[in-house]
């Protein structure tokens, strides 16, 4: 038996097609297509800023660019260049620049502390200075922003960070280690989000081609990454990354070969990510008897 499909009109209409043909029970399913349309997404912006002296940021947004089969736009500020009007100042153009749909990480890898029982997390800037979570969530006002912390502190009680769970941005993931003056490049957030760019998928828990902040906090919290404190705040159910659109064919009977132009390219249930703005026009699927 053989089944055709015109991929064209399955991109063309974004539509779940399902073939019933000689007891075939075949679910051809196009999750994601907007990620060919990078102006209906928005743009991803991201504003890093950086207190170490042990980290690339080039280096992490070609990873996560390549993982993704995105494009982004990043502010970054590292050494000297992390003072509180510079930060400020980011923020601000970034604003200037927003569209509806567009979206912002702010990353800030350093030290955090809550100074003489404060209840506000204050990041530490170069030079010890100081700027609170309330100033950064002032700025980020009417932005479509997450904020991902992956920080050190020379606080002793790690608990008031739980019991904080101060919300900065829309959405936060929080990760605080003990720490004195340095970094550790080993652990932490940056660590785990590299790894989950390894293989973004294995956070898509619900299997839609997109990483929600709870699906991205539960992947990384059932690898233990590391002891410190790790906790998500604001809407958990907010989309942080969007993976590449993706095809997937499945169904009954099984092991039914999927020929494109002609060519074998596998066998269900078969999940196909690369290029399809380029893939074949016309798709059967073949299985004896």
């Amino acid at each position: 038996c053989v089944f055709g499909l015109n991929m064209k009109h399955l991109f063309r209409h974004d539509v779940l097609c399902i073939s019933n043909l000689v007891f075939w029970n075949l679910f051809i399913l196009f999750y994601n297509p907007s990620c060919f349309a990078d102006s209906d997404n928005g743009i991803l912006w991201w504003l890093v800023v950086d207190t170490t002296d042990n980290f690339s940021s080039t280096s992490f947004m070609e990873n996560f660019e390549s993982s993704m089969g995105t494009s982004s736009r990043i502010v970054s500020l590292a050494g000297k260049k992390c003072s509180k009007n510079s930060i400020q100042r980011s923020i601000t153009k970034i604003r200037n620049s927003f569209s509806e749909r567009d979206r912002l990480i702010f990353l800030f890898r350093g030290q955090i502390t809550t100074p003489n029982a404060n209840n506000q997390i204050h990041f530490v800037l170069r030079d010890d200075d100081l700027i609170s979570g309330q100033n950064i969530n002032r700025w980020l006002q009417e932005v479509d922003s997450t904020v991902l912390l992956d920080c050190i502190t020379q606080n002793s009680n790690l608990g008031a960070f739980y019991a904080n769970r101060q919300q900065l941005g829309q959405s936060a993931i929080v990760s605080v280690l003990s720490g004195s003056t340095g970094m550790n490049s080993s652990v932490g957030l940056i660590v785990g989000l590299k790894a989950l760019f390894d293989d973004p998928s294995i956070a898509d828990i619900d299997d839609n081609r997109q990483l929600t902040i709870s699906e991205i906090y539960e992947t990384l919290l059932s690898r233990s990454f590391h002891s410190g404190v790790f906790v998500p705040t604001g809407d958990l159910e907010k989309v942080l990354f969007k993976l590449p659109a993706m095809v997937k064919i499945s169904g009954s009977p099984t092991e039914v070969s999927v020929m494109m132009n002609g060519t074998k390219v596998g066998q269900t249930e078969l999940r196909l990510t690369d290029k399809l703005d380029q893939m074949a026009h016309f798709v059967e699927l073949h299985k004896s008897g």
